[in-house]
């Protein structure tokens, strides 16, 4: 289409360059005079040809551009939902949660008895974390004062206070559970009576899901 656009065009200004040449000569005079209304209604269609040529040619450019470009936005738009299905599904699995709990949650320190009943003070208020088997049991109103045993030694005994909402759904705390404990140190302290005989020990407050072994 181009190059038949171009040839019409050359063809045009051939035809005005001999038109605008015949007035320099008397035959070329003679024959304007006697083939004025040929000349002139020739040059006229090939003007018109060319620019219908021409705005064809454009018309056809501007539609294939429309065609590419609805073309890129419909990749565009399955690209988006793609994504916002594969976002979707890892919602609804609960992996996105998963993640975001583990990106906000505390880093806590694994200490042993050792560490909590020397150093108590510099742990007050500290995100430790204990494992122990749980010796005593005190439930009230859904909550858990526990005596957890460490390294496996009825003498070396830590207080923990176990909010209902911190045991996983369809467990309940009972003496021997094995547990891992996250939670904040909160220095030492008397524990109920029937628990330890009222003894100051190290006490750890549960923040975070108990982990069953």
């Amino acid at each position: 289409m181009h190059l038949f656009w171009i040839i019409t065009l050359l063809l045009a200004t051939i035809l005005i360059l001999l038109f605008l040449a015949l007035p320099f000569t008397p035959a070329g005079r003679e024959r304007i005079r006697n083939n004025k209304l040929r000349y002139s209604l020739g040059l006229i269609v090939w003007i018109v040809v060319a620019i219908y040529l021409y705005g064809n040619v454009q018309n056809t450019s501007y539609s294939k551009n429309t065609t590419n470009l609805q073309k890129s936005q419909k990749a565009i738009s399955k690209e988006s939902n793609s994504t916002q299905k594969e976002s979707s599904s890892h919602y609804s699995d609960g992996s996105l949660a998963q993640d975001l709990a583990k990106s906000e949650s505390h880093s806590y320190q694994n200490v042993s008895y050792n560490d909590l009943d020397s150093n108590s003070d510099e742990l007050n208020g500290k995100d430790i974390a204990i494992t122990g088997t749980v010796s005593k049991v005190h439930k009230e109103d859904g909550s858990y004062v526990l005596t957890v045993s460490m390294d496996n030694n009825q003498a070396e005994n830590v207080m923990v206070a176990v909010d209902g909402s911190s045991v996983p759904k369809g467990k309940k705390i009972s003496k021997g559970d094995q547990l891992t404990i996250k939670g904040t140190g909160g220095g030492k302290q008397s524990t109920p009576n029937e628990l330890t005989d009222g003894n100051n020990i190290p006490y750890v407050d549960c923040s975070e899901t108990v982990e069953f072994q």
